[in-house]
């Protein structure tokens, strides 16, 4: 596993106390694994078991087959698995856990009544299961009892054998539910539906040595209170050997999935974004930002029973896929080196060529291995049938990337034997070769802009520009690395001349009838930052809330011209300072536009090159760029202040 030693030791760490010590766990250790596609959650949690001897005492579960059978299903399953496995140490991984969600997208509660198991799983690890499978009653009052304890949690209450209590919540609970062979699912229940014939005539079948006549039960049932007339069930049902207890309280669970509102970003697939900056982004996710996205998808006791063991996976970044992809390409040679006695060197350009058609960042390895065989191991096969036609045994193969094909010789003795070229047919490495045409030279304008501005203005270079992306979506793109933490005023005014950047650049260099309709997200950015500066953070005349008027909002200020005013001022204000940078280096953008126009890639090393040999401001050349983490000064001031003072 590449990447994952700090979530290995993380994992060892938690699981260490139930490994050695299970008899003193009273309810399961659950420990969520959460994180993009493809970083190796699932396999990592199979090879710990593999590792710890507990391969036959695990137990994965695929959480996106829960349909609307999955109690009945669950149950079955856990309890045919793990019935060997009571009160004994067992590891349970849930997967695709986000498919259980019971909160939709709009906050809606979701039906899901049938899971009610899983969660009696996470947070004590009991359950009672149908011992006899083929008695269908019996199957109806484990539903039942499973119904009347969730009843328990919602305090429903009876007297005299009625719902006296929160009847409105019972009736949508028990709607549908019957003892009866034939249920109607629209079927609503009444308030005296435990002294009701379907009620009692089912529970006296395993009763009715006690009770001389069903009236006698109903006397009975009546002097119970909600939380008695469970045990008396329970208890009947028990005694007849109808339920067992399943207590699998000392076993170890993984919950593991997917959760897109804590990756906000990995929804972009453009293989052009920087893994490096992906990686860095999903560092920062922590677990209130977990908890925050589970809000989304299930309700705050659910969210709670999952407990604090939150281990937040990272995407890979370069280094880490390089190596990836380093170790897949051994696979393959020590493959053909022990079937057919070739040894094979992969040239780092045959390295490279893969981690450019392979890598989509949020989308982790998988991609990557489908390339490893598309590019790799299928040029493999038509190299050992050519080598085995010219009946050759060479002692060594180069293999190489050059101007889109693969260049390989073989060795005997060092004699060259074997030197042949094959075509590569790239299917994403193509569509990032430059144009060099009229549109790619009016991208590069607008990109090159932005990049300006980012970099003279916050003296933070931007991390990568292209003018030619894989995304259909995405003309070009900037990727500006920005400072940590706080959004001041200050930086708020920069970002608003970052996203005029390159409509400003397109309007000097081209005239204003050649701007480009590319500019609209860039301008509604710019206007929407301009207006949340003055209305909402204070940033303005008056350090007050403003929002228009309205009577439910009377605790604030109301919006006026005046503060349109404002905020139109601020956003001139930031205009103007960026046409002042645009002005003083209109050569740098010009060379700028022109090497994008030929290349469609510019990086950050090349950025700080032209902006030293072009520019025109004089800070450039004496102080240089600095890091993000450098932008603010706060605790410098704050000393210099009290040195002051003193």
């Amino acid at each position: 596993f590449i990447g994952l030693d700090h979530i290995i030791d993380e994992i060892i760490d938690s699981i260490t106390p139930w490994f050695l010590f299970p008899e003193v766990q009273l309810r399961p250790l659950v420990i969520n694994l959460w994180g993009m596609t493809g970083t190796g959650k699932t396999a990592l949690v199979k090879r710990f078991s593999e590792l710890l001897s507990y391969d036959k005492a695990f137990l994965h579960i695929d959480s996106g087959e829960f349909g609307s059978n999955s109690d009945i299903w669950l149950k079955s399953m856990l309890s045919d698995d793990l019935v060997h496995y009571h009160e004994k140490e067992v590891i349970i991984c849930l997967d695709e856990f986000q498919f259980a969600r019971t909160i939709d997208e709009n906050g809606n509660e979701i039906e899901k009544d049938k899971l009610r198991i899983v969660w009696e799983l996470i947070d004590s690890g009991k359950f009672y299961y149908n011992a006899s499978p083929n008695q269908y009653t019996i199957k109806k009052l484990a539903k039942l009892l499973d119904l009347m304890s969730e009843c328990l949690n919602k305090e429903i209450e009876i007297n005299q054998g009625k719902i006296v209590e929160n009847f409105p919540l019972f009736s949508e609970m028990f709607k549908g539910f019957s003892l009866y062979y034939y249920a109607d699912n629209n079927k609503k229940q009444k308030k005296n539906y435990f002294i009701s014939n379907e009620f009692i005539s089912t529970i006296y079948e395993l009763v009715e040595e006690e009770y001389t006549t069903r009236l006698q039960l109903i006397d009975k049932i009546k002097t119970f209170s909600f939380q008695e007339l469970y045990q008396f069930v329970h208890e009947a049902m028990t005694r007849e050997g109808a339920l067992k207890l399943m207590d699998l309280s000392k076993s170890l669970i993984f919950i593991i999935g997917n959760l897109d509102e804590a990756y906000y970003m990995s929804s972009v697939i453009n293989p052009d974004i920087s893994a490096n900056d992906f990686h860095k982004e999903t560092l920062k996710i922590t677990i209130s930002d977990v908890k925050t996205a589970l809000q989304n998808r299930f309700r705050n006791e659910q969210v709670a029973r999952l407990g604090n063991s939150h281990i937040v996976y990272p995407s890979f970044d370069e280094k880490n896929y390089l190596k990836f992809i380093e170790m897949k390409l051994n696979i393959v040679r020590d493959f053909i080196k022990d079937k057919f006695a070739y040894v094979i060197e992969f040239h780092q350009s045959v390295i490279d060529i893969v981690y450019q058609e392979g890598v989509f960042p949020t989308q982790g390895v998988r991609p990557v291995l489908t390339t490893i065989g598309n590019l790799i191991e299928s040029y493999a096969s038509k190299l050992l049938t050519d080598l085995i036609e010219e009946e050759l045994t060479p002692q060594k193969i180069e293999w190489k990337y050059e101007g889109e094909k693969y260049v390989i010789k073989a060795y005997v003795k060092n004699k060259l034997v074997f030197d042949k070229k094959y075509s590569v047919n790239l299917k994403v490495n193509s569509l990032r070769k430059s144009k060099n045409d009229d549109t790619q030279s009016h991208i590069a304008v607008h990109e090159a802009g932005h990049a300006i501005i980012a970099a003279l203005a916050t003296h933070i270079l931007p991390e990568l520009i292209v003018t030619q992306t894989v995304d259909n979506r995405s003309a070009g793109f900037c990727q500006i690395r920005r400072p940590e933490g706080l959004f001041t005023k200050k930086l708020t005014r920069q970002e608003i001349m970052i996203a005029l950047g390159g409509f400003l650049a397109e309007k000097m260099i081209f005239g204003e009838d050649q701007t480009s309709t590319g500019v609209s997200e860039d301008i509604v950015r710019a206007s929407n930052l301009a207006n949340e500066a003055i209305k909402n953070y204070g940033m303005g005349y008056e350090p007050i809330k403003i929002s228009v008027k309205d009577a439910d909002y009377n605790d604030q200020f109301f919006y006026s011209d005046e503060h349109g005013q404002q905020a139109f001022y601020f956003f001139k204000e930031a205009e103007r300072e960026a046409i002042k940078i645009l002005e003083n280096n209109q050569l740098l953008l010009l060379k700028m536009a022109e090497y994008l126009t030929v290349n469609s890639r510019m990086d950050r090393k090349t950025i700080e090159k032209f902006c030293k040999k072009y520019s025109q401001e004089l800070w450039v050349q004496k102080e240089g760029f600095i890091e993000p983490d450098q932008y603010y000064s706060f605790k410098q001031i704050i000393q210099e202040k009290i040195a002051r003072l003193e």
